[in-house]
């Protein structure tokens, strides 16, 4: 009877029967049965923010650090083609080589209202002059 109670065990962590229920091991309060521990994707789980090494729960990670990781990579919103980019260099990208990116004349001060996207406006410079 000794080994049995020992086989049923429903300590995550002793027991030797696959196939009973046993608490997660990150109290996420999901049972699983033993067997399937290592596959049961736990949102508790430790995990590493592989851009910036942050680290806390797999939720925490992907769902409140991934929006702000400085280091997650970003497309422009532009959609200029330029290759993924840290999230860090995303306003630099926009404020002063995305081609598509909005942006006044050189010359508003001026009086110029125009706006165009920057790699127009050479163009506009040209025929200006």
């Amino acid at each position: 009877l000794g080994s049995l109670e020992q086989h049923l065990n429903t300590n995550s962590s002793a027991g030797e029967c696959g196939y009973v229920d046993v608490d997660c091991l990150y109290a996420c309060g999901k049972r699983v049965q033993r067997c399937n521990l290592e596959e049961h994707q736990c949102p508790m789980r430790p995990f590493t923010c592989q851009y910036c090494s942050f680290e806390a729960t797999y939720q925490e990670v992907t769902e409140k650090h991934f929006p702000v990781c400085e280091k997650y990579p970003v497309l422009c919103p532009n959609e200029c083609g330029e290759k993924e980019m840290e999230r860090q260099n995303l306003q630099q990208h926009l404020e002063q080589t995305c081609p598509l990116e909005v942006i006044e004349c050189e010359f508003s001060y001026a009086g110029c209202g125009v706006k165009l996207q920057r790699h127009l406006i050479s163009a506009h410079m040209k025929e200006g002059m």
